[in-house]
C-alpha cells in the first residue's frame, strides 16, 4: 500500500465511505483511496466533496482482501496515532533524501500499534540489541531513532505508553531501548 506525499495541486476527491477518521475516495483508476487528515471526514455523507486543505495523507489500498486489512487498521488506529507516525515517517523520508518505499508508514502504524497494545495490557517484551545496525546503517538507524523520538513526544499519540514501550525489533525502528523504573 503505497503512500503519497500531501500534494498542492489536489483534484475534487469525492466520498466513497467514511469510516471514523478516514475517508475513502476511488480515484479514476477505480482504486480506493485512504485519505487522512485532522477532520477529514466530519459531517461527511457519500458523494461529497472532501476539502483537499484537509487532506493530510493519501494511501492506496492493495486490492482484494489485503486492501480490506488495510482499511480495517487504518480504522482501529486512533488519528493522533496516525498523525504522529505520518510525521516521522515524512521528516525521515526528508532525511534520508529518499521514499522508504510502499506501505512503509503503515508497516510502522501496524507495529506500533501492535506495541501500544501490549502495553496496554501490561505486557513488555523486551528489545533485541542490535548494535550492528548503527554500524551498517547509520543513516537509517539516525532516522529511525528521530522517528522514535518523535512519535514518543507526541502528547497525542500516548507519549507515556511509548516510552516505557522501544521494545521495536526491525532497523525501521531501531532506537535505543529506554530503561523501565521497576516498582
Amino acid at each position: 500500500m503505497p503512500d503519497e506525499p500531501r500534494s498542492t495541486s489536489v483534484k475534487r476527491v469525492s466520498v466513497h465511505k467514511v469510516i471514523n477518521n478516514v475517508v475513502v475516495s476511488i480515484d479514476e483508476s477505480g482504486r480506493e483511496r485512504v485519505l487522512t487528515g485532522r477532520g477529514i471526514g466530519f459531517q461527511l455523507k457519500p458523494a461529497d466533496a472532501v476539502d483537499p486543505a484537509k487532506v493530510e495523507k493519501t494511501f492506496i489500498l492493495d486490492e482484494g482482501e489485503a486492501g480490506e486489512r488495510e482499511l480495517r487498521m487504518l480504522d482501529d488506529i486512533p488519528y493522533p496515532v496516525i498523525e504522529s507516525v505520518t510525521r516521522a515517517t515524512d521528516a525521515a523520508e526528508r532525511s534520508l533524501g529518499r521514499a522508504l518505499g510502499r506501505g512503509f508508514a503503515l508497516a510502522v502504524l501496524d507495529h506500533l500499534q501492535f506495541v501500544l497494545e501490549r502495553l496496554e495490557k501490561g505486557v513488555r517484551i523486551p528489545a533485541t540489541s542490535m548494535p550492528e545496525l548503527r554500524v551498517l546503517y547509520p543513516a537509517e538507524y539516525a532516522a529511525a531513532t528521530e522517528m522514535t523520538a518523535s512519535i514518543a513526544a507526541s502528547p497525542r499519540a500516548r507519549p507515556r505508553a511509548l516510552a516505557r514501550g522501544r521494545d521495536t525489533r526491525h532497523p525501521g525502528c531501531a532506537a535505543p531501548r529506554v530503561a523501565t523504573p521497576r516498582g
